[in-house]
């Protein structure tokens, strides 16, 4: 297996630098909101790709990992790539691979900095001595002058065990009505029952899972209340269920909505 960290480089790295001035006002919003955030299993991250390092973590991920700041700011992405569970490393940055490449092909410049880009994974949590299960949404915040990106906000959460979940990457970007549409959603490991809807089916089914109504749900995503609900029909026929509640029931047990 290749080194994970050589292949992290090949993705992100431009031998280039990023001046301070680009980091700081990012590192100061981290540290007022660490202020303010409660104790949880959440916390906020600010990373430089290109050097592959990290600028700032929330509070939170010392309790929740049992993993000092300074240990992760000394090491970098190496520890981390190292806490991933080995199983999940090399599938994980396939992952973070190809949803760059898409990016980079199919989003203009000045799109990107409204993209959310979404993913789960394994890690060590050395607290608990096992792997827990992670799901990371990152905000890329900063370019390069060619479109590469450099600096991305992000926000992690612990959830659940060290039980194998399908490992998902979803790139989604703020519209007009800053709510978030699905660019792009793959799933890396097995399969399932979400796979078979669209990416616009899927932006529904999160709507609906969060008790929206169809004229909501349409002003949200910019068409009709009665495309809503030809979308909903679709999907109540593509998984089988026959009502929005029996599928809100099992949206319970899926990750990624």
């Amino acid at each position: 297996m290749n080194n994970p960290l050589d292949r992290f480089s090949e993705i992100f790295s431009e031998n280039a630098h990023l001046d301070s001035a680009v980091i700081a006002p990012h590192i100061e919003r981290l540290k007022e909101l660490d202020k303010v955030l409660p104790t949880s299993s959440t916390f906020l991250l600010l990373t430089n790709t290109l050097e592959q390092r990290y600028e700032y973590f929330t509070k939170n991920i010392e309790l929740g990992m049992g993993i000092t700041r300074e240990e992760l700011y000394k090491e970098g992405i190496k520890l981390f790539l190292e806490m991933i569970h080995p199983e999940e490393v090399e599938l994980w940055l396939a992952m973070i691979e190809e949803m760059t490449a898409f990016i980079a092909e199919n989003i203009k410049v000045e799109d990107r900095t409204r993209l959310d880009i979404q993913y789960n994974y394994r890690i060590k949590v050395p607290k608990e001595g096992k792997y827990l299960n992670v799901i990371e949404n990152q905000i890329p915040v900063h370019y390069t002058d060619e479109g590469q990106i450099a600096l991305c906000f992000g926000q992690v959460t612990l959830i659940g065990h060290d039980e194998e979940l399908p490992i998902r990457g979803k790139i989604r970007i703020l519209n007009e009505k800053n709510q978030y549409e699905t660019l792009f959603l793959k799933n890396y490991s097995k399969e399932i029952f979400l796979d078979a809807l669209t990416n616009r089916e899927n932006d529904i089914v999160r709507l609906l899972a969060m008790n929206n109504t169809s004229k909501e749900i349409g002003d949200k995503l910019c068409i009709s209340h009665q495309t809503v609900d030809k979308h909903r029909k679709n999907i109540l026929k593509k998984l089988g269920l026959n009502s929005t509640r029996d599928l809100v029931s099992k949206l319970e047990y899926t990750i990624l909505i």
